[in-house]
């Protein structure tokens, strides 16, 4: 089950209020290594997948796409 929203920030913004969740927030760098390392390690753990879907609209934009150039601009991240 992917727990990835896709779609551009506003939107979901607008689901998570229309769910009643929390929205998460992870830009993504492909060409860092420790997001790659994340994913593997971490967002793919069954206890934080249920978690999350549960209780948050996942929004995992690239820092390189429009959308995640977006976000980063807005919202400063490091």
């Amino acid at each position: 089950v992917d727990i990835t929203f896709v779609g551009e920030f506003n939107d979901a913004i607008r689901l998570a209020e229309r769910s009643g969740k929390w929205l998460l927030v992870n830009v993504q760098d492909a060409k860092d290594f420790r997001c790659q390392m994340l994913n593997r390690d971490t967002w793919s753990s069954e206890a934080l997948r249920n978690l999350v879907v549960e209780n948050f609209v996942f929004w995992q934009p690239d820092v390189s796409h429009p959308h995640g150039e977006y976000y980063a601009r807005f919202y400063p991240v490091n």
